[in-house]
């Protein structure tokens, strides 16, 4: 190891003769796929060496896998559970939601048919050009920044009966199989998109104001069109995903409503993310053994270690045997309906031998579910708090006289946080530790040591992030990271992370409004607001310094009553800046909830609340009934920096 020395330079700069990327640490924190045993799990039967099931994930960070906890749902007859790890395969990823990609597909657009073969255009109902001169369909696909520049505008505004078609041609033998799109709006949300349809095509000139020449682009969840429930709001930018397993030429974005009162629809950039083909699984890197089951429960499986990669895709299979018959438990992560898989992961299962694999559903095939599995697991079968290398390998730690340059392992360091207390916030810490890197997670707070964050009263201690642990056993916690509960964040290397709760829910639920809660807003701080179903649709996250926060709520409801006001709640209290909307009994179109905040450190929570036209007490549906026609959707979705 070398050294470093660090001083404050003018106005706080910290001033090094060594390289200024050493300052700043090169990993990340980083929880492994992981599942908590629940209630309410479905068993998936391994009867042959030909059934398999697989969990695949793409690691944010080196680190070496060398233990993993199953749950055991049912043993009709004991015997030996195999288990490989397999890396790069072929198959595509079967749901826009577990694409992992990033790139956008499309060229960078210098004209309407520039550079070739590329094509763009906006038409109106009729088919004629409905671009406004100087905002002409190109430069929403151009290499402009994302926040500014020359949008794209029509020069009318959408309606349900006459919409405007933003349409894309990749050119003939150019195909493109897309799973996912990206919309930014103008600085304000005026003339941004609000409401819309997305189509394919194949023919090689198709008629863009008609729907003969087009097929629908359905999301995957429970089948229905892709329209702004679906979306994420991030920083001015919808993201969706789209249920799309087949290549197109041509992509046309039907446009039906718009935000705002302007007589357009301005967008400054159209980005189409291509699906993400990722093996199901692929070759096989390492038998990991096999396990010996008898019993039913948590059962620990411990192997040699494997070095796994960032960036890289994996998979962990787990394959039968003739003549044994075993049942994993597959689920959602809890028994909340709209709880979220964690980040990255998939679950896929064959019957054949590894030609063909389905993605694992559960409630009647509405959403997607994953085993209950842990990896790097402890003894107790809990999921461990990682600290690995993410885009370099140093990290400089405090001596107590000066700082040195300590090499993060590509092993990783890792964290039992069984002994934490549940639910609370922890500053994360990396010290060297005679010689070997290792993890504190501490309620004591940090301060400056030279400009940079260090435990208080320990400066040998970096801060690297913070977390909260939950419960996932009895007297034991552990990290988590899924899209309604992101508890661990990174002071370094932060990257954008999707949080939220997803629809469609499993039940028709009528639900009682009690206890208000008195918003800070609430005309004459009389009439209060109650959060709806906390334990549904909450969406938890911790942060350790100011980080913005942007959330969308999208509701459609179709059988509501009594009207009612909408809104979103941080930590029980209604923001001064609510932006409430008004469901009634006859609203059939899309309401959306906008919410932008920066909160401070800590642990905190989303919630839908309602304010009540009428009696409290009255019942309200929020949820769909098991296989039959949605009574209402409410999809939460938005980004954080973590």
């Amino acid at each position: 190891m070398g050294t470093m020395e660090v001083n404050p330079g003018v106005g706080g700069e910290v001033q090094t003769s060594a390289p200024r990327r050493e300052l700043s640490p090169a990993g990340r924190l980083y929880v492994p796929p992981a599942y908590i045993q629940t209630s309410g799990d479905q068993a998936v039967q391994l009867t042959s060496a030909n059934h398999k099931v697989a969990v695949g994930f793409t690691s944010e960070i080196d680190f070496a896998l060398d233990s993993l906890s199953l749950y055991i749902k049912a043993v009709a007859s004991a015997g030996n559970l195999s288990v490989a790890l397999y890396s790069s395969g072929t198959a595509p990823e079967p749901e826009g939601q577990l694409n992992h990609n990033q790139t956008k597909a499309t060229q960078d657009m210098t004209a309407n048919n520039a550079p070739s073969p590329c094509v763009v255009g906006i038409w109106d109902v009729n088919g004629a050009n409905a671009e406004s001169a100087g905002f002409e369909a190109w430069y929403a696909w151009d290499a402009g920044a994302r926040y500014s520049g020359t949008p794209a505008r029509s020069n009318a505004a959408p309606t349900p009966s006459a919409p405007l078609y933003f349409a894309f041609d990749f050119g003939a033998g150019n195909a493109k199989q897309i799973n996912r799109v990206r919309f930014t709006g103008d600085a304000t949300s005026e003339g941004s998109p609000k409401a819309w349809t997305f189509w394919g095509s194949n023919v090689a000139a198709p008629t863009v104001n008609t729907d003969n020449d087009w097929t629908a682009i359905v999301s995957g969840l429970g089948g229905k069109t892709w329209t702004a429930e679906a979306a994420i709001y991030t920083a001015r930018c919808i993201e969706c995903d789209v249920f799309n397993t087949v290549a197109y030429r041509h992509y046309r974005i039907a446009f039906t409503d718009r935000n705002g009162s302007g007589t357009y629809l301005s967008l400054r950039d159209i980005q189409l993310i291509e699906a993400d083909n990722q093996e199901a699984p692929g070759t096989q890197v390492a038998s990991l053994g096999t396990l010996a089951v008898s019993s039913t429960g948590w059962q620990r499986l411990t192997f040699p270690a494997q070095q796994l990669h960032r960036g890289m895709r994996y998979w962990l299979a787990f394959s039968g045997t003739a003549s044994v018959d075993i049942s994993l438990s597959t689920r959602r992560a809890n028994t909340n309906p709209g709880s979220s898989i964690p980040y990255t992961c998939v679950c896929k299962s064959t019957t054949d031998g590894g030609a063909n694999w389905t993605q694992q559903m559960q409630d009647g095939d509405l959403r997607p579910a994953m085993l209950n599995v842990a990896l790097q697991s402890t003894a107790n079968h809990s999921p461990q708090l990682m600290y690995g290398r993410y885009n370099g390998t140093a990290i400089a730690l405090y001596d107590g006289t000066s700082w040195q340059i300590n090499t993060i392992p590509e092993a990783g360091v890792t964290l039992n946080c069984e002994p934490l207390a549940a639910d609370t916030y922890h500053e994360v810490y990396l010290y060297n530790d005679s010689g070997t890197l290792a993890l504190d997670a501490s309620t004591t707070g940090w301060v400056l040591q030279d400009g940079l964050e260090v435990q208080s009263g320990a400066g040998g201690k970096r801060n690297v992030g913070c977390m909260a642990a939950i419960t996932c056993q009895a007297g034991l916690q552990a990290p988590v990271k899924v899209e309604d509960q992101m508890y661990v964040w990174n002071r370094h290397n932060r990257l954008p992370t999707r949080i939220g709760r997803v629809t469609p829910y499993a039940a028709q639920t009528a639900y009682t409004l009690t206890n208000p809660i008195r918003g800070i807003d609430a005309p004459g701080g009389v009439i209060g607001w109650t959060p709806v179903h906390p334990s549904d649709f909450r969406v938890g996250f911790v942060c350790g310094a100011t980080t913005q926060i942007v959330f969308r709520w999208t509701s459609f409801f179709v059988d509501f009553s009594p009207d009612g006001i909408f809104s979103i709640a941080m930590d029980g209290v209604i923001p001064v800046w609510r932006n409430g909307v008004t469901h009634t009994s006859t609203a059939t179109t899309p309401q959306v909830i906008d919410f932008i905040d920066s909160p401070n450190p800590g642990t905190h929570y989303l919630d839908l609340v309602y304010q009540g036209q009428e009696t409290w007490g009255s019942l309200h549906t929020f949820y769909r009934a098991a296989n039959s026609q949605y009574y209402a959707n409410a999809t939460g979705l938005g980004s954080l920096e973590a």
